[in-house]
């Protein structure tokens, strides 16, 4: 158990010695490739962020955050928390690492369940590892995207150093065309669960649109249900799709914005933010 300890010890020297010459070293040539080396040589490291673990790596944008202590969309991790305060399920569409699926895991303990949806091979792994370090059986974890039907689609994975970035729509220099499936909500998710669902996150780097198909068939159910959506103008552009089309999506449901005002939605003024939609009865 202290070599256990001792080795965990010496590798966060590591990562934060990285770290250090990262953040003081003028020169940015090099510095992504010697983060790869130490990733293969000493692998992801244990780290508690808040009441989760994570294995992490600092060559990753998301995960340096976490090590360093800055957060990562803090303000999306409240609104689920909240959500989620008397249970109920959490739907998580590009879970990633699992972060948010582990937040919300933790928040509603035995008064529901995570369905956490992550089509990329890599970082389902991750998200598996991270649920198994956390001893949660409260998680399932599905290797699928979401779409209108099921569907074999292409998927270009980012490098190591930005895996937030996986998309359909954004090739970068260096990515990874792999391809993955996607399935309706409805083929995945039971009905009755579907019913006890308080909070959906979507963050799919302009392919919101399609995830919202996807859930098109089920809207009905999910009139309790906070919907945060990460919106981002220059993404949706790839997809042929505006801001506008998740704002028209949502209002023929009945569920409105709360962020945005009728005097100046924020998709004015906004490249990149989250939105949130609440069920109004009003508007039926």
């Amino acid at each position: 158990m202290k070599t256990s300890k001792l080795v965990k010890s010496i590798k966060k020297v590591i990562h934060y010695a990285y770290l250090t010459y990262q953040r003081l070293f003028p020169i940015n040539r090099g510095k992504y490739r010697l983060g790869v080396m130490i990733d293969k040589l000493i692998g992801k490291v244990e780290y508690s962020v808040g009441n989760v673990r994570l294995l992490l790596s600092p060559v990753s944008l998301i995960d340096k955050k976490l090590i360093t202590g800055e957060g990562h969309d803090e303000n999306v991790i409240a609104t689920i928390r909240e959500a989620l305060h008397n249970g109920g399920n959490f739907i998580d569409v590009g879970a990633n690492i699992g972060y948010m699926s582990l937040v919300a895991a933790k928040q509603i303990e035995n008064r529901g369940f995570v369905y956490s949806f992550e089509p990329s091979p890599r970082e389902f792994s991750r998200l598996l590892d991270n649920i198994v370090l956390n001893k949660l059986d409260n998680i399932f974890p599905i290797a699928k995207g979401i779409g209108k039907e099921y569907q074999l689609d292409s998927l270009y994975l980012c490098n190591m150093g930005n895996h937030g970035m996986n998309s359909r729509h954004l090739e970068h220099v260096g990515s990874q065309k792999v391809e993955v499936e996607f399935a309706s909500v409805k083929s995945q998710v039971p009905e009755i669960e579907l019913r006890k669902v308080r909070c959906v996150k979507i963050d799919v780097e302009g392919d919101e649109y399609s995830v919202l198909e996807g859930f098109a068939d089920v809207m009905e159910l999910l009139q309790q249900c906070v919907f945060i959506v990460e919106i981002t103008k220059s993404y949706l552009d790839k997809a042929g799709k505006k801001p506008e089309d998740i704002y028209s999506f949502f209002k023929h449901y009945s569920f409105l914005p709360t962020l945005s005002s009728s005097s100046k939605p924020l998709y004015e003024s906004s490249e990149q933010y989250d939105e949130i939609f609440l069920y109004d009865p009003r508007e039926e």
